[in-house]
């Protein structure tokens, strides 16, 4: 019997050696004076396979050290015992350290622990728990792999997806660093030139010229900030810096930005601030920028002679901004995606970037506010923005926009 094992367990670690399990290594290789390299380099290349067969011939010889020590341990507990060794072996180390622990351990148990000992495999009942475990481990290591499969496969998802995210990151700052110096270029040489010809005669077709030159560079270089800013929001990077804000100073810069371009569009503006105006904290900037973004989208979507006001006022121990206009509106069923990046509805008339709204959320949420919308097809639209007067409890400094 010894040397029948014996015989079956050579031919065993044979067959591990070419499959990545066992190192092997035949009788005139010892003779060799370089073997311990050798040796040294299988077991580092394959430590990881050597930890797997490890693992499930420990676990096997527990189950025979546990059946053969404890007396307490009867028939059901055994049989219990044997399919949760063949489960952890599935589990951890794969299928083929599974059906070894299925074909060592519980075979071994079941011949030589339960009575009548090595009469057992007489009865069909046992034959079939011994399919019974070589199933178990077969289908359970099964799905093991394929979970492993399946999350080896989400990290390389997710590994490629920062490195797109990163590769066009790099890419938006070479280009917007590459754009920008023409168009300071451009802006400056148009600036030149309009001054020139205000000095060389008054208004003129080429003063006119030159300041549309100065508008669409300003405009785009303002996209191209706007595209590295989304950037920025998405990887975290983006800051913002409170200081103590009066909504006077809101209106003023509010109503200088975008009154000209209101009148250009045959559109009335109005910016309504109590008069004695209201004390918060925020980042003036942003806040412009912000606030500044809805009024733009309200001029851009009213139809001539329509109507634009926005209305700043203290509810509580918030403060509070409303956009309201008399365009179009927004479907209903597009309200949910607005503030999505790069997303547009169908006015294909006005089409951008779409990420203004984006940007604006995520400014207004990075100062503890919150920003809402309401519409109606026909009627207009009203965005509602809230934002603490008072800095959140642990505020101080540059906070993240995320």
């Amino acid at each position: 019997m010894i040397l029948t094992w014996a015989s079956f367990c050579r031919k065993c670690f044979g067959w591990l050696s070419q499959t990545g399990g066992y190192i092997h290594t035949p009788s005139n290789d010892v003779k060799d004076p370089g073997v311990n390299s050798r040796l040294l380099g299988l077991v580092l290349k394959n430590r990881s396979a050597l930890w797997r067969y490890s693992f499930a011939l420990g676990i096997g010889l527990f189950m025979v050290g546990l059946s053969d020590r404890f007396d307490w341990i009867d028939r059901g507990h055994l049989y219990s015992l044997k399919v949760a060794g063949v489960v952890v072996v599935a589990l951890f180390s794969g299928i083929i350290p599974a059906l070894i622990v299925a074909g060592f351990a519980a075979i071994v148990l079941e011949y030589s622990f339960i009575e009548p000992m090595r009469t057992a495999f007489d009865s069909a009942s046992s034959l079939l728990r011994v399919l019974l475990y070589f199933f178990i481990a077969g289908v359970t290591g099964w799905l093991a792999s394929y979970l492993k499969m399946v999350v080896n496969s989400l990290r390389l998802t997710v590994s490629e997806r920062d490195r797109s995210i990163k590769a066009r990151d790099d890419v938006l700052a070479v280009v917007s660093h590459d754009l920008r110096n023409p168009l300071s270029a451009i802006s400056l040489n148009a600036m030149i030139l309009k001054r020139h010809e205000e000095r060389a005669g008054g208004a003129s077709r080429k003063t006119e010229n030159a300041d549309a030159i100065i508008r669409s560079a300003l405009r785009m270089e303002h996209l191209i900030q706007d595209l590295l800013d989304a950037s920025k929001i998405e990887a975290g990077k983006f800051t913002i810096e409170k200081t103590q804000q009066n909504s006077l100073l809101i209106q003023k810069g509010l109503y200088e930005t975008y009154s000209l371009r209101a009148d250009k569009a045959l559109v009335s503006l109005r910016v309504d601030s109590p008069d004695e105006g209201i004390d918060f904290y925020a980042d003036h900037n942003q806040l412009l920028r912000a606030i500044g973004n809805l009024v733009d989208n309200a001029i851009k979507f009213s139809p001539q002679g329509a109507s634009v006001v926005t209305t700043i006022e203290r509810q509580g121990s918030a403060v509070i901004f409303v956009v309201q206009d008399q365009g179009h509106g927004i479907p209903k069923e597009q309200l949910p995606h607005i503030f999505e990046k790069h997303w547009q509805g169908g006015d294909k008339q006005h089409k951008g970037a779409g990420i203004g709204l984006f940007i604006a959320k995520a400014i207004i949420e990075a100062h503890g506010g919150s920003i809402s919308v309401a519409s109606q097809v026909g009627t207009g639209t009203t965005f509602t923005v809230t934002l603490p007067i008072e800095k959140l409890a642990g505020e101080s400094g540059k906070q993240n926009v995320a």
